[in-house]
């Protein structure tokens, strides 16, 4: 079985991939992100960070739900087809 890191918030997740490719805990509370051997993103509690271009589905698909929390902001690049739920209790921001 792989190595789990356990956050203080209590989210358990799986150390994944290779050294030089997969997620693991470079600080407290902090994944490093790496493909390659290079960092592409880094996550904490605030979120993700990335020098490199972020992607999403373009649709929310029939069944599924995305919610954005009221304590949260988010960004869609559209086009986007929304034939399941999309909840907006934060900021959406669709460009």
């Amino acid at each position: 079985m792989g190595k789990c890191l356990r956050f203080s918030n209590g989210i358990t997740m799986k150390i994944t991939g290779a050294k030089s490719t997969g997620i693991q805990e470079t600080t407290e509370n902090t994944l490093e992100i790496r493909s390659n051997s290079t960092t592409v993103a880094e996550a904490d509690t605030n979120g993700i960070k990335s020098n490199v271009l972020i992607r999403h589905k373009n649709e929310v698909p029939n069944g599924e739900t995305w919610t954005v929390a009221s304590t949260e902001n988010a960004v869609l690049v559209g086009p986007i087809t929304v034939t399941g739920s999309l909840v907006c209790n934060g900021t959406l921001v669709i460009i």
